[in-house]
């Protein structure tokens, strides 16, 4: 339809044995005098589905369908992004945390009881023991205290209200990062694709699957109906300083579509430096604890022979 095919053309093109039954049942119910936003939903995926709904009662159909298809491909791309940064650190703690676990309850008792067996000190081994028990129980039970926490307060019927306390406590927090840079993404699709911004608020905040991103675009959409200048409206703590101060520059620019452009790059730059600090840190702090276990079964092992060179 990028071609200037319309709807029936691109069907008798793309019809084959597996689509037939498809796009006959498209045919009846334009044939009965639908419209295609009244039906059209229910042949897509489910995630495809739920933003086209939302955009199709204030774009044409063909733009509706290219928004949703650009978007969808872009947060896969940021996902996998996200993924391949911060999944093998994960990783790493957590295999350093299983390994120093079962060396604690397995492997250090049986070499306390060899060391005792050469009747050598043991005492500060023992609190070795109980200080790798203690850390591994803290990091277990720190990490399931924040998943909990953040399954909880990032359910779509709370996120909302922890949304707005966080930017109300924490403005720059990354939870409103996220917010700013994802309401971006779907405003820039629409202003691309020539929408008003009257229609592109309306249309992003219908969409359930993201939020925040209806959030911040209710609260933008509220003060420009309240009177307020689009460079006011931005003035929000709902929105990151750093966009505020790229929507102003944009509404004085004469291409606003790449400032904004600008601000998404800014803030993968931004995400891959998070994720490379993190991913730093942890490793960091793993490769330092693996050392630290190492050096003391070293010195453990190590003990006999020095007491056998002593004899």
């Amino acid at each position: 339809m990028g071609n200037g095919f319309t709807l029936q053309d691109a069907m008798a093109v793309l019809q084959d044995e597996k689509s037939k039954e498809v796009f006959q049942s498209i045919q009846e119910h334009l044939q009965r005098g639908e419209s295609l936003g009244d039906f059209f939903y229910k042949y897509l995926p489910k995630q495809h589905a739920a933003y086209f709904s939302g955009f199709i009662n204030f774009m044409p159909f063909a733009e509706s369908l290219t928004l949703v298809i650009d978007i969808l491909e872009k947060e896969k791309k940021n996902r996998e992004q996200l993924i391949k940064g911060i999944l093998y650190p994960l990783l790493l703690m957590v295999g350093m945390s299983a390994g120093v676990f079962v060396f604690n309850l397995v492997v250090l008792p049986k070499m306390v009881v060899l060391m005792e067996g050469f009747h050598m000190e043991t005492a500060g081994y023992m609190k070795v023991q109980k200080m790798l028990q203690i850390l591994t129980t803290a990091v277990c039970l720190l990490v399931c205290l924040c998943a909990m926490v953040a399954a909880y307060f990032l359910q779509k019927d709370k996120i909302r209200d922890t949304y707005r306390m966080i930017a109300k406590k924490m403005p720059g927090s990354l939870l409103v990062q996220i917010a700013s840079r994802d309401f971006v993404r779907f405003f820039l699709e629409c202003i691309v694709r020539e929408s008003s911004t009257y229609n592109a608020l309306q249309a992003l905040k219908t969409i359930e699957q993201k939020p925040l991103v209806g959030l911040i675009a209710g609260e933008l959409d509220h003060s420009l109906m309240a009177g307020e200048s689009f460079s006011q409206a931005v003035h929000s703590r709902y929105v990151e300083e750093k966009l505020e101060k790229f929507f102003r520059i944009a509404v004085l620019s004469s291409d606003c579509a790449k400032m904004l452009q600008s601000y998404l790059n800014m803030c993968d730059a931004r995400l891959s430096h998070q994720i490379k600090r993190f991913s730093t840190t942890v490793q960091l702090c793993s490769y330092l604890i693996i050392g630290f276990v190492l050096i003391m079964v070293y010195r453990i092992l190590m003990m006999p022979m020095g007491m056998l060179q002593q004899m």
